[in-house]
């Protein structure tokens, strides 16, 4: 509601309109991109003297790395199968 009060003047109202409408899921979805969005500018703003590229490049170079770093499924059984044989073989000093 916070988020809604600073942005509008009536939100109530507002609101009660999107709800009258049938839209309230797809105006919270565009409420939170918008959000979001602030909040990708804002960071970027924060990096300019360190960067020499435009939001647009900066934010693609964010989308790429973080698919270049998720992980399959496999890989992740994988990982977490070799953490519980490591802790099966750990024993602490009485």
């Amino acid at each position: 509601m916070d988020s809604l009060a600073k942005r509008y003047a009536d939100p109530f109202s507002l609101l009660e309109e999107v709800v009258k409408w049938c839209s309230l899921d797809e105006f919270i979805t565009q409420m939170y991109e918008k959000i979001d969005e602030e909040r990708y500018w804002e960071i970027y703003l924060r990096t300019l003297p360190f960067n020499q590229y435009s939001f647009d490049e900066w934010r693609q170079q964010g989308i790429k790395a973080q698919r270049d770093t998720s992980q399959s499924k496999e890989s992740l059984k994988a990982t977490i199968q070799k953490s519980q044989d490591i802790l099966k073989g750990f024993r602490p000093e009485d």
